[in-house]
């Protein structure tokens, strides 16, 4: 029960015929302009030009800790300068605003003496927490820790929270 002869030749011929009309199409992806061909190979050079061939480092690295031109700089004898409109803050202003920023999580006794989890980390009395501030780095002292209570210090001010 082979197929004719007949019938597999008009198969192929159809084949072929279609694939000629496919090659012959515009549109085709095969089929492209030197246009395009150009903008694409400036896409592909634009993204892997650095990878492929990257810009040497200086032969002298800028020193990261260098005050950079434009931000305020003094002298040893000048006064810090304080814009007027930026109101002084007091140590306790500044410990209520820092305490606030912290997460105080549940009470844990280890040996005997209790810990605070505080921004997810076990923390005892005589801790200092480090708060980032743009400027700054503050540390805040935790002075006691009741079963209800936890006592922070700043510089002379003190606060006891509440958890």
């Amino acid at each position: 029960m082979n197929p004719s002869p007949r019938r597999s030749l008009i198969v192929a011929a159809g084949l072929c015929l279609a694939g000629g009309w496919l090659l012959a199409q515009p549109n085709s992806p095969g089929s492209r302009t030197p246009a395009q061909v150009e903008r694409t190979q400036q896409r592909i050079d634009a993204l892997l030009k650095l990878r492929m061939k990257p810009e040497p480092l200086p032969v002298t690295l800028p020193n990261p800790f260098q005050v950079v031109s434009g931000s305020a700089t003094r002298s040893e004898g000048d006064a810090p300068v304080v814009p007027a409109e930026t109101p002084v803050d007091t140590s306790a202003d500044a410990l209520a605003r820092y305490v606030a920023k912290l997460q105080i999580g549940g009470l844990i006794r280890i040996s005997g003496q209790p810990q605070l989890f505080i921004n997810d980390a076990p923390r005892k009395e005589g801790d200092f927490l480090i708060v980032e501030q743009k400027d700054a780095v503050i540390y805040l002292q935790i002075m006691k820790i009741t079963s209800s209570t936890v006592t922070f210090r700043l510089n002379e001010a003190t606060l006891t929270v509440k958890f």
